[in-house]
């Protein structure tokens, strides 16, 4: 069989249900038959103008219609994009979840009666028609993974988040040895993180915020404040040393920073001195210069710890001048506004502000240009897809795709409901059937063979008011 290409037999098909052409509310299914594997069950965080809603969660309706049988759920890593969605799936699926154990320390925090099963880098697990195997990626949570699924069609890769970083804080590179061999059994199709493909080169490592959190620690004159992803613990542990290496004493201000904090600790990912992490309250009583506050609302979440900080509405902190504000993130993609005015919040309480790109204290877990291309060069599908990228940021590299040595690029939008291949001089998949196209965002699902939209409005050229599901 030539590399990448599908076998007979029924197809495969590949459901988005949510993380294209949107930065979040990551969910994917694939269905072989009336069975179906879902990869992934995230939130994304709402943007100003849904007025009263807390988080986005994908539409799970295309589980229920057609007979469709869940089988399991795979996780890539622990992210809140990636599994925020799993306490209201599981109030109507009741099936096993798989991924390595921080994931599912980070998950069983919102899922304390799910089925969670531990699993282990190269290991493999059967579902129905479908094997799954997990290959180790960089990012900035340990564990994360790769998720490999050989369905009788062919296998498939689900890349999630990652990155090549050489230097990683847990010292557990991207696997590079078994991505290569999988290339060499061959790859039907690719779904790649694309969020940072607008950026030449490779990535920094995270041992970059590191070094400035040292030189940051030991000059600030009163308390640091350092507000990062709370799952995000490779960062959490280098905000631990550099406290040690200042003297000062950690607290955490949030709860979703408290839970990870203990999920991470209790199984060995976050290691710190017995006497280095207090309470809030115990932080009160040491001088400002002995103290380090993780603190959660790097998003700019209204109801964050940070935010009712800025807004001097949180019980147990107050800012003061002389204070140092350390923003370890940027802003997710429609909520730049509301980061800035945090932003101008702290700055008007007096506090040093430490933010940006040309900060130092933030780099990206995502992979940049050159990293997407090896992992194309190793994988080499036949198809891939790219996703976790705004419509805009794709549509602003047209050319990156090509000469990166596979069969031929497939690229998905879901913000304008479209499908659509990049092919030079036509539309159409071999098998000549034409690309079909929709108004809404809703979701799209792909069959590899023929490729198509489904959302719950209205077909551009056929009226239909109702979506077509094979």
């Amino acid at each position: 069989m030539p590399r990448g290409r599908p076998r007979s037999g029924p197809p495969v098909q590949v459901v988005p249900l949510g993380g294209l052409g949107e930065i979040g509310k990551n969910c994917t299914a694939l269905q072989h038959g009336e069975d179906v594997v879902l990869v992934d069950a995230g939130v994304m965080f709402p943007e100003e103008e849904l007025y009263g809603v807390d988080l986005v969660i994908p539409d799970f309706g295309f589980l229920r219609r057609g007979g469709r049988r869940l089988l399991g759920v795979l996780l890539t890593h622990g992210h809140e994009d990636h599994v925020g969605g799993f306490s209201f799936l599981l109030r109507e699926f009741r099936v096993p979840v798989y991924g390595t154990p921080l994931t599912l320390g980070l998950v069983r925090n919102k899922v304390r009666d799910g089925a969670l099963h531990p699993v282990q880098p190269r290991q493999r697990v059967r579902l129905g028609p479908f094997e799954a195997e997990w290959v180790r990626v960089a990012h900035s949570v340990p564990d994360s993974c790769s998720v490999v699924v050989r369905t009788p069609a062919g296998t498939v890769v689900v890349s999630g988040d990652f990155k090549f970083d050489q230097t990683p804080i847990d010292g557990r590179p991207t696997d590079v040895a078994r991505l290569a061999e999988l290339g060499e059994e061959g790859v039907l199709a690719l779904l790649l993180d694309s969020t940072k493909v607008e950026r030449p080169g490779m990535t920094p490592s995270e041992r970059v915020v590191g070094e400035r959190f040292h030189q940051l620690f030991k000059k600030a004159p009163g308390r640091v404040l350092v507000t990062t992803f709370a799952s995000n613990v490779q960062r959490l542990q280098q905000a631990f040393d550099a406290a040690a290496a200042s003297g000062r004493k950690v607290a955490a201000v949030g709860r979703s920073m408290v839970d990870v904090i203990r999920a991470a600790s209790e199984l060995g990912y976050l290691k710190f001195g017995r006497d280095a992490y207090v309470s809030a309250e115990e932080a009160n009583r040491f001088p400002d210069r002995k103290v380090l506050l993780l603190v959660t609302g790097s998003k700019g979440e209204p109801l964050s710890a940070l935010s009712r900080i800025a807004t001097r509405s949180h019980r147990q902190v107050r800012l003061e001048r002389g204070d140092t504000v350390v923003f370890c993130a940027s802003p997710i993609p429609g909520n730049e506004a509301t980061v800035a005015r945090t932003i101008n919040q702290l700055f008007r309480q007096g506090a040093e502000m430490v933010y940006g790109p040309t900060s130092g204290a933030h780099v990206s877990g995502h992979a940049s240009r050159e990293e997407l291309r090896l992992m194309i060069h190793l994988l080499r599908p036949g198809t891939w897809c790219r996703y976790t990228a705004s419509t805009g940021t794709s549509s602003s590299t047209p050319s990156w795709p090509r000469g990166w040595g596979c069969l031929r690029t497939v690229s998905c939008w879901a913000r304008t409901g479209r499908c659509s291949s990049s092919r030079p001089g036509t539309a159409r998949w071999p098998a000549g059937r034409r690309w079909a196209t929709c108004w809404s965002t809703a979701s799209a699902w792909a069959t590899w063979g023929r490729w198509c939209c489904g959302t719950g409005s209205t077909w551009r050229g056929t009226g239909s008011s109702s979506p077509w599901w094979p």
